[in-house]
């Protein structure tokens, strides 16, 4: 890294803590609904089935608000975005502590949680290019190893205080509380503006034909269908881990939790690591290896019952820099159109986590959560098929090996 670069880290290290620690606190919130599935099924009375659906109702939140997460963020401009998703996650939070037995009341608050939450994450994602000159791919996957270190805090301190007889409601509460904080240093924050220079013949350019030309682009849909198969994946283990421990094993909640805590331990782990091996390996090499290793162990996992459920968590590490690593490659070929392209990759990604969630709540009811589970590795072969089709098309992605 040379003088300049360090420069332009030391002028923006304000906002890189920031997005450092905005998403530890996105972390805990968006998978508390893995560990309080269980709780919510209880308390509401709902099957699989409607908790598919539930999920599918937060995928629409999360599709919706990082569409206009991408257009805001082209016209007002990241740090505006980031602080509409922190009032709306506040807001959200206050009424899931108000939800006790309305189930209209929880559909209403997976949808804003959601929103809130996309809309701070493609304002960060957007934002990582531009503050990482030089080592994007580090301060990528770093970004998304401080998510990971706040979905292994959240999981296993959520688990504690459930064992502890702490309600689910007092629980959002107390994340509201960190997001209140957030939102009143944010003003504070210098974030730097966007210049783009559009030098390189693989960044597409705007002109009048812009719109024509990005979703005419094959390569937009690769990107949106490996990581929508790969997000469905991540997110459907996080998700129904426990609920999978649980039914078929006969787990306490405690103990599946704890399964669940080591999956984001060591995901958390390959992001830490993951950047500086993405940086010296190549991009899409990279993601290309650690797919197929995850697909072997999770795939040994599920086969080998209560057995390979180890293996199951520990595949968590070879999870770790798909998304990170696949979103700075899309915000690398669309140049000063990124911001809106990539809202656009990660709504149609999570279109796909939509549907898949719904399937996997209703294979759940109709087969057992034990042959639902193997959608989770099949997910992640259909990524793997559109990873091979990126990279025959490689000569189109600029900087990815």
């Amino acid at each position: 890294m040379n003088i300049k670069n360090k420069k332009f880290i030391k002028a923006n290290i304000g906002i890189i803590i920031f997005m450092f620690l905005l998403m530890i606190i996105n972390a805990v919130a968006e998978n508390l609904k893995g560990i309080f599935l269980p709780y919510f099924k209880r308390d509401f009375g709902i099957t699989d089935g409607i908790m598919g659906i539930w999920l599918f109702t937060g995928s629409m939140g999360y599709i919706l608000f990082t569409y206009l997460g991408g257009l805001l963020s082209k016209k007002y401009g990241q740090k505006r975005v980031m602080f509409m998703g922190i009032i709306l996650t506040i807001v959200s939070c206050i009424s899931f502590y108000f939800s006790h037995s309305s189930r209209f009341m929880i559909f209403l608050d997976i949808f804003l949680i959601n929103g809130g939450i996309s809309l701070s994450t493609i304002a960060i994602n957007t934002l990582i290019p531009i503050v990482g000159v030089g080592f994007q791919a580090v301060l990528m996957n770093l970004t998304h190893f401080f998510y990971g270190f706040g979905a292994t805090l959240g999981t296993s301190t959520t688990g504690y205080l459930l064992n502890n007889s702490v309600k689910w409601q007092n629980i959002y509460l107390g994340v509201c509380i960190f997001y209140v904080i957030m939102v009143s240093v944010i003003g504070l924050i210098k974030v730097p503006s966007i210049r783009i220079v559009e030098n390189d013949k693989n960044v597409i350019k705007k002109d009048n034909n812009s719109d024509r030309a990005i979703f005419s682009n094959g390569l937009m849909y690769g990107l949106a269908m490996s990581l929508g198969f790969y997000v469905f994946a991540e997110t459907a283990t996080i998700n129904w881990l426990v609920n999978y421990c649980e039914k078929s094993f006969s787990m306490t909640v405690l103990q599946a939790t704890k399964y669940l805590s080591l999956f984001t331990a060591v995901l958390t782990m390959g992001r830490l690591l993951g950047g500086f091996i993405v940086q010296k390996v190549g991009e899409f090499r990279t993601v290309l290896l650690f797919t197929v290793c995850a697909i072997i162990l999770f795939t040994f996992g599920v086969v080998l019952g209560s057995g390979g459920i180890i293996m199951i968590s520990l595949a968590g590490f070879f999870f770790s820099i798909i998304y990170p690593t696949l979103v700075l490659c899309a915000g690398k070929l669309f140049g000063s159109e990124s911001a809106y392209v990539t809202g656009i990759i990660i709504s149609l990604a999570s279109g796909v986590n939509m549907i898949l969630n719904v399937v996997m709540g209703y294979l759940n009811q109709i087969l057992g959560p034990i042959k639902g589970f193997y959608i989770i590795p099949t997910s992640l072969c259909v990524s793997l098929a559109a990873q091979l089709y990126l990279r025959s098309k490689r000569r189109n992605i600029k900087n990815v090996s």
